[in-house]
């Protein structure tokens, strides 16, 4: 059966009225995670600040808080914002450990070094984030590099050994 999909256009699809249409906005951040950013940054994206000068989570038209996806490289993070983030209903997922240089790097790293690199960052999650490794949403390859199979086997031999169905 052929993926159900359709080029973009103006046309609106299933006969749904403009207003019925349902947008998504998506929310990265990508490196460490640091306390600065965290009151600075963070805090203003996803809470807004009340009357009484009180933060609370910014909210879709639905009633879900606004949440985003952070691809976190451990070098420089603090973990205790980590735990403030995870527990505020945000996704973790890994970047690196390292974000090691040069970008090309990343485009010759071995299978070992990917998982050293990537894999090993969801048992950093657990230990310092206390971030449940089965709650890792994921990974980014670090500059956006990607490294052959190599990374495909990483992420096949980690997707199975979190116990997660395919």
């Amino acid at each position: 059966m052929p993926p159900n999909c359709r080029c973009t256009g103006f046309d609106i699809p299933g006969n749904l009225l403009r207003e019925e249409i349902p947008q998504m906005v998506t929310i990265t951040f990508e490196s460490a995670v640091r306390t600065m950013e965290f009151f600075h940054l963070y805090r203003q994206v996803f809470k807004r600040l009340t009357r009484g000068r009180r933060r609370e989570a910014r909210r879709n038209p639905n009633s879900c808080p606004v949440v985003g996806t952070f691809f976190v490289s451990h070098q420089f993070t603090d973990y205790a914002v980590v735990q403030n983030l995870y527990a505020d209903g945000h996704e973790m997922a890994a970047l690196s450990i390292s974000h090691r240089w040069p970008t090309t790097f990343w485009q010759t790293a071995s299978a070992q070094q990917w998982a050293q690199e990537i894999a090993d960052q969801r048992l950093i999650f657990e230990e310092l984030g206390k971030v449940p490794s089965d709650k890792i949403v994921g990974m980014r390859a670090p500059y956006l590099q990607v490294g052959r199979r190599e990374i495909s086997s990483i992420c096949f031999q980690q997707h199975a050994s979190s116990g997660q169905q395919q």
